[in-house]
């Protein structure tokens, strides 16, 4: 039996990846030097990780000790600080060992975590939070939603909303031809209503106009409105009044496609993405394929730093 895709490992580690990317050559001689005799060795491992972050060592080399220094040396910078957490946080979820490593320091840790620029913070309290969930740690001092979002909801919405008001008329007229022409007039008139009179977000009311057109149009990237339609899916999925908009299987059908968008576009719909698996626990693009399949076919949301 082929294991179900894990997602949310797979977003973690990509976006724990993605930091250690970018962080500069950290300042850690003094602590390596103190914790292991071969310190040259532990240097090398240490800057490899940056481009292969594949955490091997052989058996004779254990980073560990000296990467805990790191994370409570008051002297360390934060690059360094950064990078040795990343590393420790990826090999607990990795080898699945739990949150061991961890039990002595993580109050203080967690608080040095909080003061590092928000994407960063955001990438790193989501690799704890699968850690805490996996390893039924309930400790003081939880990961909470605000640790793992990295742009809050009012700085998503506006540019979201800015993306459907630019629509033109012939496209409002396409979307709202999209149920087989079905009610044409009365979508019409409630796409209109919801962008201009309701800042994007439907209520209740509205659950098939023009809900529906919306959602057919946002299926499929070869359709005249799809931009203009996902904004406002993803839009009303983060304000979570109105229900569930699939933005999960829409991730995994147009990924690409979402990439591939001009930057005015693709910047806030990403972002609007990543919102939601931020703090929607229960949002999964992959739950129905397998693990393999993953690996080859999955495609993480871009992580962006600060």
């Amino acid at each position: 039996m082929q294991l179900r895709a894990d997602y949310w490992m797979f977003q973690v580690l990509h976006d724990l990846h993605a930091v250690l990317t970018q962080l500069e050559n950290p300042a850690f001689d003094h602590v390596v030097e103190a914790e292991t005799q071969d310190k040259e060795t532990m240097i090398q491992w240490l800057s490899n990780q940056k481009k292969a972050f594949d955490l091997a060592y052989a058996s004779f080399f254990d980073p560990r000790p000296a990467l805990q220094k790191l994370t409570q040396d008051p002297h360390s910078d934060q690059d360094g600080f950064t990078l040795a957490v990343i590393l420790l946080l990826a090999d607990s979820l990795n080898a699945n060992i739990g949150f061991g490593v961890f039990n002595q320091s993580w109050e203080k840790l967690a608080d040095k975590i909080r003061s590092l620029p928000t994407h960063r913070r955001s990438a790193i309290m989501n690799g704890f939070r699968l850690l805490f969930e996996r390893s039924n740690h309930f400790g003081n001092n939880p990961v909470s939603e605000v640790d793992r979002t990295s742009t809050p909801a009012k700085d998503i919405l506006p540019p979201l909303l800015r993306i459907a008001q630019r629509a033109s008329q012939q496209e409002l007229d396409q979307i709202a031809l999209a149920n087989y022409g079905l009610d044409a007039k009365a979508h019409r008139e409630a796409i209109t209503k919801v962008i201009w009179d309701q800042a994007g977000i439907m209520n209740e009311d509205q659950s098939w106009e023009p809900s529906e057109v919306i959602e057919l149009t946002g299926h499929t990237a070869s359709n005249c409105g799809f931009v203009t339609c996902t904004a406002l899916l993803l839009m009303n999925e983060i304000n979570r009044l109105t229900g569930d908009f699939g933005t999960d299987f829409r991730w995994a059908a147009n990924a690409t496609n979402y990439i591939r968008l001009p930057i005015d576009a693709r910047r806030p719909i990403l972002a609007g993405f990543r919102l939601i698996y931020e703090t929607d626990l229960n949002w999964d693009p992959y739950m129905e394929i397998s693990e393999s399949k993953l690996e080859t076919d999955g495609i993480a949301i871009p992580y962006f730093d600060n």
